[in-house]
C-alpha cells in the first residue's frame, strides 16, 4: 500500500512540475513586443479604403521567433482559421501562414512596426489562374494592418464588427478568444472615440490615438481652467 501511495505522489508531483514548466514557457513566449492579441485588417488592393476582412490574431513572441493563430471574424466565412510562423527582427515581421480550417489560403506576410500598437504590411500568396493544360498560378497581394486589441485605434474596428450579429462573429472561436472578443464588444460605444477611419495607412496621416488623446486632455484642462477662473472667489 505504501508503494502505491508513493507512485501516486510521484505522478501528481510530476504533473504539477510539468504544468509549472508549461506556464513558464507560455509566459516567455508572450514576452516580446509582438506577443498578445491583435486585429488583422485586410484591405482591398484596388481601393485601400475598403475593408475586405478582419481576423483576430493571437501571437506569441520569444527571442526572434513569432507564431500564432488567426480566426476570421468579419464579414463572412467565420469557420476559417490560419496558423503562422516566422521571425521578427529590427521591427519587421516575416512569416508564413497556412489555413488548417475552412477554405483559406496559404502564403507569406511582411509587416513593419509603425507604433507599438500598429503594424503595416501586406500578404502574398499564389492563386490558381487556370487549369487549361495544368494548374497555372498567379501571384496575389493585398495590404494588411495589425491593430492591437484595447489600443486607441480599436474603436474603429469594433464599430465595424458591431454591424454583424455577435453570434456569427464568435461562432467558431475557442472559448478563451470568444470571451475576450465579447468583452471588447460589450464596451459602451459612447465611451470610445473613433480617431481614424479603417483605411490602409490612415494612421500615417491621421492623428494617432495617443496624440489625439493628449490634445483632448489639454482641451479639457484648458476648459476646466477657464471655468475655474470665472468662478467668484470665496468670501
Amino acid at each position: 500500500m505504501v508503494w502505491i501511495v508513493g507512485v501516486i505522489s510521484s505522478l501528481i508531483g510530476g504533473a504539477a512540475w510539468a504544468s509549472i514548466a508549461y506556464a513558464i514557457e507560455i509566459r516567455r513566449q508572450r514576452s516580446g513586443p509582438v506577443a498578445g492579441h491583435w486585429y488583422q485588417i485586410t484591405y482591398d488592393p484596388l481601393d485601400s479604403s475598403k475593408v475586405w476582412s478582419i481576423e483576430w490574431v493571437e501571437a506569441f513572441h520569444r527571442n526572434e521567433n513569432v507564431s500564432g493563430c488567426m480566426w476570421r471574424i468579419y464579414p463572412r466565412h467565420f469557420n476559417r482559421r490560419w496558423h503562422f510562423q516566422g521571425r521578427c527582427h529590427d521591427a519587421r515581421i516575416r512569416a508564413d501562414y497556412w489555413a488548417d480550417r475552412g477554405n483559406g489560403g496559404e502564403g507569406s506576410m511582411k509587416l513593419y512596426t509603425l507604433l507599438r500598437s500598429n503594424y503595416l504590411g501586406k500578404f502574398e500568396e499564389e492563386k490558381v489562374n487556370s487549369f487549361s493544360i495544368g494548374p497555372s498560378f498567379v501571384d496575389f497581394a493585398a495590404p494588411i494592418e495589425w491593430i492591437r486589441v484595447d489600443s486607441d485605434d480599436e474603436p474603429a474596428v469594433l464599430a465595424r464588427l458591431r454591424t454583424l450579429p455577435e453570434t456569427d462573429i464568435t461562432s467558431h472561436l475557442p472559448r478563451r478568444i470568444r470571451a475576450r472578443l465579447q468583452a471588447r464588444l460589450a464596451v459602451d460605444p459612447t465611451s470610445q472615440k473613433i480617431f481614424r477611419a479603417l483605411a490602409f495607412g490612415a494612421c500615417l496621416y491621421d492623428m494617432s490615438g495617443p496624440l489625439a488623446n493628449e490634445v483632448e486632455r489639454l482641451k479639457r484642462s484648458g476648459t476646466d481652467s477657464e471655468r475655474q477662473a470665472r468662478l467668484p472667489e470665496d468670501g
